[in-house]
């Protein structure tokens, strides 16, 4: 099936956020697919990017420029390239075949599914920033700036049609999907959305970590509590959770006493219906539907996704991960090793007695080095 076929049976119409109406004014956006190969060319990730992405933008009069950096990629390859230029059409495309150089922080060493010696929820901002470079390059080649910039995973699948915001002094992430703690709200990898002129502290998010003193860059944190007394990087609260540090560079604090921008800083979350696409060989594989459009948005409130919304879309992932993998469902011998030690060390039983109760997941985050009040929306 080519990549403007759509396999979904039914659009689900969550509203985005609170401050979305669609009523943006006509603009440019970059988006950047960036991360590792995963299922970027499999059937439901390129369906939803062409369904749920780029027509949607363009009918609402965007014009979108996809860019396109895959790290770890062994050598350069001719074929891959190819494929994926025809699929998507980038206006510029890296394959990262070097290895990066593991940051000199402590507090991005090696947990999680490592890579070269540091995780790969901390490597792919290093193509992030090449993204961000590959965005500047053109905007330099244009003489235009672009309004927008959209940073995605390259394993996103969609169950709603994207819409920009209308608000250009805010930046957006999902809210549920990768944590079921209402303390890391707002801390979330797999998509960003920046205006274009608020995109700095995201785009340059790794280079605080590049010196072995963990000394971040000048104005990282201000204002928030990304920082500690000694002008060191506050280090996150709990090993795995790397994406802390993103609403940290935009001033967000756990403390009631700093937060002249709220909990988040100035990142707000989008109720964006997705799921994760997992290639088990080749482009075989099954979409985390239970995982990403359940569990971890148990914390999210039903305003920002109405449960008819939720309903939708977790059909229409179930039924579209039937298809993608011949039949059967995700299950969990079947994901990585490092989520499945995460959900070895979580369980889903404490996921959900977290999410239903403040006292819980605050006890929790106090345990893991989160500050105390850290459970407080």
């Amino acid at each position: 099936m080519s990549s403007s076929a759509t396999p979904w049976s039914s659009i689900c119409s969550a509203p985005q956020s609170d401050v979305t109406d669609g009523s943006s004014s006509a603009t440019s956006v970059a988006v950047c697919l960036t991360g590792l190969l995963r299922s970027l060319l499999s059937l439901p990730v390129r369906a939803s990017f062409e369904s749920m992405v780029r027509r949607p933008l363009t009918a609402s009069g965007h014009s979108v420029d996809p860019f396109i950096v895959l790290s770890e990629q062994r050598h350069e390859n001719a074929e891959l390239r190819a494929r994926i230029a025809a699929t998507y059409a980038p206006v510029s495309m890296r394959l990262v075949a070097e290895r990066p150089s593991r940051p000199l922080c402590r507090h991005a060493s090696a947990f999680g599914h490592d890579h070269f010696g540091a995780s790969a929820g901390v490597l792919q901002h290093f193509s992030v920033s090449t993204c961000f470079g590959l965005v500047g390059e053109e905007e330099r080649r244009r003489r235009a700036s672009y309004g927008w910039v959209l940073r995605m995973r390259t394993d996103l699948v969609l169950f709603a049609p994207f819409r920009l915001p209308t608000r250009t002094d805010r930046v957006y992430v999902p809210g549920g999907g990768m944590s079921y703690r209402s303390w890391l709200r707002c801390s979330n990898d797999h998509l960003f959305l920046c205006p274009r002129q608020l995109c700095a502290p995201y785009a340059t998010l790794i280079h605080n970590f590049n010196n072995s003193n963990c000394t971040p860059l000048p104005g990282y944190a201000a204002g928030g509590d990304g920082v500690l007394e000694d002008g060191t990087i506050r280090p996150q609260p709990i090993w795995h959770a790397f994406a802390w540090h993103i609403p940290r560079a935009y001033n967000a604090s756990n403390s009631a006493s700093r937060r002249p921008d709220g909990p988040c800083g100035l990142v707000v979350e989008l109720g964006l219906l997705y799921a994760i696409a997992r290639t088990l060989d080749g482009d075989v594989g099954a979409i985390s539907c239970v995982n990403n459009l359940h569990t971890m948005w148990a914390s999210l409130p039903r305003r920002v996704v109405p449960s008819a919304d939720r309903q939708c879309a977790m059909e229409e992932c179930t039924r579209l991960s039937r298809q993608f993998s011949g039949g059967r469902l995700l299950n969990t011998s079947e994901i990585s090793t490092y989520e499945r030690k995460v959900f070895e060390l979580e369980g889903r039983a404490g996921m959900h007695r977290a999410a239903n109760s403040e006292a819980t997941g605050s006890r929790r985050g106090i345990r893991a080095g989160a500050p105390p009040n850290g459970s407080q929306a």
